[in-house]
């Protein structure tokens, strides 16, 4: 970590213009695959020894970004056998945040941020409110990088991150297709009679910086949920987007806004069942239900099951509709009206 105390140096080479924080950091080490429980998910593989330095906002100047050196660390790790997933900054280089997944890591440091802001805010000074943010992990360690992925891909020529693997196909069927016949993520999951792997912390484990105190292992109950209904929340902030997109056009004088929105619309007219809005990119369920695309992502996102029969259900399988195929899916479409 960089001895400099206020990151001074880190925080000039971080600035970007007017931008607070950027998802794009700069990996240093890919790091190495291990292939046991923990390492994989659906969506991503966590080498051990990865490394990257991404710009986000200080905690310490807030209008300034400072570089957070993100690790993925093994054996040292508090949570081994499993990942531990730290973050420092060199404006604190004492304070080591540790936490079981990428995200873990990313809700302490906007703990820490909007804790700072509210107690400076409560001693007079002239700052902004606390934001309400949530934050994707992996993207901020930059495991997201197509060039960083395909590193680390590369490490596992056999497939033995089988659930990555499976992700990964269900990802491309989708984007070749609009959909996934049959998610092989699903499949892997129902023919796993195994739990999510929760190793137990290290006892004993020695360190020479102190852990912080926003880190996600001393997150209780309460503050586990929080998070999660944050995110519950943040599911639902696309559902409407159409909507007020197009009532700002209307404001500031825009014509034809309805026309434009619904240019391969092939139901202009129809309402979403969920948010009784009129639909501007449908979508169709194995079971004949339509609704707008965003509101499928955020049902199945918070529900994983369809809303209308109760049953499992993934985004994978919503077909979205177009002027090319609604001819295809037209008679399969259910009208909750008549029902």
């Amino acid at each position: 970590v960089d001895s400099d105390p206020k990151g001074q140096g880190q925080e000039a080479e971080a600035r970007q213009g007017e931008e607070k924080s950027t998802k794009r950091g700069e990996v240093i080490e890919i790091g190495t695959v291990r292939f046991e429980k923990g390492w994989f998910n659906n969506g991503y593989i966590f080498p051990e020894g990865f490394f990257a330095k991404t710009p986000f906002r200080s905690s310490v100047q807030f209008d300034q970004l400072v570089l957070h050196e993100c690790r993925i660390v093994g054996k040292e790790g508090e949570f081994w056998p499993a990942p531990t997933f730290q973050i420092v900054t060199p404006d604190r280089p004492d304070e080591v945040f540790s936490a079981k997944s990428p995200t873990g890591c990313w809700n302490a440091i906007l703990k820490r941020i909007n804790s700072e802001l509210t107690r400076r805010r409560a001693e007079g000074e002239d700052l902004p409110p606390p934001p309400k943010t949530a934050i994707a992990g992996p993207e901020y360690f930059g495991l997201n990088q197509p060039d960083v992925m395909a590193k680390i891909e590369e490490q596992d020529p056999d497939h033995k991150c089988v659930a990555y693997w499976a992700g990964k196909m269900d990802r491309e069927e989708w984007i070749a297709t609009g959909q996934v016949a049959q998610p092989r993520v699903q499949q892997r999951a129902k023919s796993s009679s195994s739990r999510s792997y929760r190793p137990k912390s290290s006892s004993g484990r020695k360190g020479k910086k102190r852990r912080s105190q926003w880190s996600d292992s001393e997150l209780d109950d309460d503050e586990y949920a929080d998070i999660e209904e944050s995110y519950g929340k943040n599911r639902w902030n696309s559902v409407n987007r159409s909507e007020r997109y197009k009532n700002r056009c209307v404001d500031r004088g825009d014509k034809n806004v309805e026309e434009e929105q619904n240019a391969d619309n092939p139901l202009p007219g129809f309402t979403d069942p969920i948010t009784l809005e009129p639909v501007v990119n449908p979508a169709i369920s194995p079971y004949g239900h339509v609704m707008g695309i965003a509101t499928w992502r955020a049902v199945l996102d918070e529900q994983g099951k369809c809303p209308f029969t109760k049953k499992e259900l993934s985004i994978m399988n919503i077909k979205k509709l177009t002027k090319t195929n609604i001819d295809q899916f037209r008679d399969r479409i259910v009208d909750l009206a008549t029902k």
